[in-house]
């Protein structure tokens, strides 16, 4: 299980609350179009999404500008949303 702290508060397990908010929703078609993203994309939603981690801390652990994770998970975003609809 994945758990990490933030600033925006303490450690918890973000899977777990994924799982108690949609139990009944298959998340097998968001992971595929996940794995889908260019690399680069994918590694900013995992960080920002799945790690729950800020978009400082999420640019400080890629070594870009924040504007960089901003504009990256915008166009992530989108396509996840086409992808998935």
């Amino acid at each position: 299980m994945v758990a990490t702290g933030t600033s925006h508060g303490p450690a918890r397990p973000v899977l777990q609350h994924v799982r108690q908010v949609r139990p009944q929703v298959s998340h097998q078609p968001l992971n595929a179009a996940v794995n889908g993203l260019r690399p680069e994309e994918r590694d900013v939603v995992a960080l920002r999404y799945f790690l729950d981690l800020g978009e400082d801390e999420t640019a400080a652990a890629l070594g870009i500008p924040r504007g960089t994770v901003k504009s990256r998970l915008a166009r992530a975003l989108v396509k996840l949303q086409e992808r998935v609809e």
